[in-house]
């Protein structure tokens, strides 16, 4: 006779073959009884009479059972579409029509047993199930004789290290979470309803990773403080107003996340963490940091970030590791680093959307700095000191009060990405096409002597348009071209062919054009493939709109070199390739939606390697490749048939816009995606099993 291991209640079918089973060894047992004249002994007698007894009442039990239970109504679906979904749900539950089924609770915690992990998140739980707090215990009354061997055995069992339960309505947690699972390690509350944990919670001395975030709490609860070996806490999206004292204690903590609190400052304390790697502080009511804080890391800390808050002033002194610092979207007038200061491992500064008008020592401090943002300041010049940047590789300088664009950006050797839109330049570069070209001419300038560019037309390359070179009469040269007739279109270098019915568009059509040619519109026409006659304008051609054609598939076997926005909606593209693996370097903007694509075209990021704003809004893709999306700052997903979002999407960290509504997972919940892209990218990165 054997137990069964704790918490596995036994299934009727189960129970009855064992009665089958022990029936059979009954007869034989009583067989041999009455050749060797044995007997068995009346305590036997009893117990087996009463498990005989216990099966028939359970099997009338489920009989009564069986009989009460409703009958499945198939749901009709009159007119939806058809979608693909997770083939473990029944169909009214993967369209939102009932509720998400706690049925499965008691597989889950049997796999929990031998993992060591159990999920239950997205099941609308208002509380912890007994059936978990009760998962190692023994139920007496699912004693049972087991001849089958089929039991699992004690030494099989695995203690429960990691715990998740969010995406649920959870008020509380039970204090019986410190008094059954104490080897946990990782443990995932976030998007609940949270206020508060319970004191047993600091029982849970191997923790190290704990996510409380998008929950109601406004306070740092005392019990996180006990956990020593604590390395990630994620605490965004509650209504924390401050640390207490006892914050030092997190000697071994390594990311700290509390963006999206109600935090005024970061205590003095904070300093202690000696281990910390990760400080996210974006979204609170920071106005200054504790003195000489930032010093106090040294070596430690790699990423900070603290954008959308007050910050007026900061200055950073000593040696630090920092390789990014996030400070846009603050009230900073002042940003200084001292004789001191040095940042040789800093790669990335953001500082849009402040006060600043200058930025001293950067050249000496943070010699390595690959990406600067200053956009949105109150800048007049381009402060000389980011103009020595011998590694710069992108600046921003977009909104700001500059007059002209210093030459000095053409000697800077790796500068490859400039964006100055937005300032009231004198003779903007609205008709280049793109950064590499005014680059160029920056660098043509240095070679002439001058002290800044574009300050007439002469030193622009050779192409800017003479108004009284073409008129709107010039491109008529072909009956079948019947552009439309604005004198405005020549002026500003547009080919305008929208609504004209055109099936083609011949190299005869194009040649006969004579102006140089940026922008070409051939939205709402019939034309069934993408007009190789375009080659024609391939060195001038920025913006192509194709809207609203008939085209079933995209193929290009020519560069488009300062091509920035393709616009291909509305179509019924099925397929996108190109022979050319540069096919446009400069394109940013790429719209593909409303289209028939099943998948998210391979390897697109290596014929537009600049692509930053993608969308393949309402196809019909159904999976997702998270290694397609490198640089893609902006994804619609939305209106496709995706069944599962991939948790590594949450790695690709360029992506700050992530549209994926509209399609047919269950996860991540509706309630995370309207929190933003910054909850979804970090409920997919806490789901990543390492």
């Amino acid at each position: 006779m054997t137990i069964p291991s704790r918490g596995h209640p036994r299934s009727t079918s189960s129970v009855a073959n064992q009665s089958d089973n022990a029936s059979t060894s009954n007869s034989s047992s009583r067989a041999a009884r009455s050749t060797s004249g044995t007997k068995p002994s009346s305590g036997v007698k009893d117990f087996m009479a009463q498990q005989r007894a216990k099966i028939k009442a359970q099997q009338e039990q489920d009989k009564l059972k069986a009989s009460k239970r409703p009958q499945k109504v198939p749901m009709p679906f009159k007119g939806a579409p058809s979608y693909s979904w997770d083939d473990t749900l029944d169909r009214g539950e993967a369209f939102g029509h009932t509720p998400p089924s706690t049925s499965k609770i008691e597989t889950l915690i049997k796999q929990a047993k031998s993992s060591g992990k159990l999920n239950i998140s997205n099941r609308n739980l208002n509380e912890i199930p007994d059936a978990v707090w009760n998962m190692y215990h023994v139920d007496p009354n699912a004693i049972t004789i087991d001849l089958s061997g089929g039991s699992d055995a004690w030494s099989d069992l695995e203690e429960l290290n990691r715990f998740i339960a969010a995406d649920n309505q959870l008020n509380n947690i039970s204090e019986r979470i410190g008094e059954e699972f104490l080897a946990l390690r990782h443990v995932d509350l976030h998007n609940n309803r949270l206020t508060s944990l319970p004191n047993t919670f600091g029982n849970l001395k191997n923790i190290t990773y704990v996510n409380l975030s998008i929950n109601g709490f406004e306070a740092i609860p005392d019990q996180l403080y006990s956990l020593e070996k604590l390395k990630e806490l994620n605490l965004a999206g509650n209504k924390i107003q401050s640390f207490g004292p006892n914050i030092a204690k997190w000697t071994s903590l390594d990311t700290l996340n509390v963006n999206d609190n109600l935090l005024t400052r970061l205590p003095q304390e904070m300093e202690s963490l000696v281990s910390l790697r990760r400080l996210l502080a974006n979204g609170n009511k920071l106005s200054d940091l504790p003195k000489g804080m930032l010093s106090k890391f040294g070596n430690i800390l790699e990423d900070l970030e603290l954008a959308n808050n007050s910050l007026q002033k900061l200055i950073i002194n000593g040696k630090l590791n920092l390789k990014r610092i996030d400070l846009h979207h603050n009230k900073l007038q002042v940003l200084s680093f001292g004789d001191d200061a040095s940042l040789e491992n800093l790669y990335e500064l953001l500082l849009s959307r402040n006060r600043l008008n200058h930025l001293d020592n950067v050249e000496v401090t943070a010699v390595n700095l690959s990406i600067i943002d200053i956009s949105s300041n109150v800048f007049e010049d381009i402060p000389s000191s980011i103009l020595q940047l011998q590694n710069l590789k992108r600046l921003d300088f977009s909104n700001n009060q500059l007059k002209s664009i210093p030459a000095g950006l053409g000697a800077m050797p790796n500068l490859q990405v400039i964006s100055w839109e937005g300032n009231p330049l004198r003779s903007a570069p609205r008709n280049m096409s793109g950064s590499m070209e005014v680059l160029k001419s920056l660098r043509d300038s240095l070679k002439a002597g001058g002290d800044s560019v574009l300050e007439t037309n002469t030193k622009l390359r050779n192409i800017q348009l003479d108004d009284s070179a073409a008129d709107a009469s010039s491109i008529m040269a072909s009956k079948k071209l019947t552009p439309t007739a604005d004198p405005q279109n020549v002026k500003n270098k547009t080919l305008d062919l929208t609504k004209q019915q055109l099936q083609e568009l011949s190299a005869e059509m194009v040649e006969s054009v004579d102006f140089a040619v940026a922008h070409v519109r051939l939205d709402q026409n019939l034309l069934s493939e993408f007009p190789s006659s375009l080659s024609h304008f391939s060195s001038t051609l920025v913006t192509l709109s194709l809207h609203r054609n008939k085209l079933t598939k995209f193929e290009l076997s020519f560069q488009l070199p300062a091509l920035k926005e393709l616009n291909l909606s509305n179509n019924q593209i099925q397929t996108f390739t190109s022979t050319q693996d540069n096919l446009a370097p400069l394109l940013s903007n790429l719209n593909l939606s409303c289209n028939r694509l099943k998948e998210v075209p391979a390897r697109l990021t290596e014929y537009l390697p600049g692509l930053t704003n993608l969308s393949v809004n309402t196809n019909k893709i159904t999976t997702i490749d998270p290694d397609s999306f490198p640089g893609i700052r902006v994804l619609d997903l939305g209106n496709n048939d995706i069944a599962q979002v991939p948790p590594l999407l949450g790695k690709v960290t360029s992506i700050k816009e992530l549209n994926l509504d509209g399609n047919c997972f269950r996860v991540p919940r509706r309630a995370t995606l309207i929190a933003g892209t910054e909850s979804i990218m970090e409920f997919l990165r806490n789901r990543i099993v390492e």
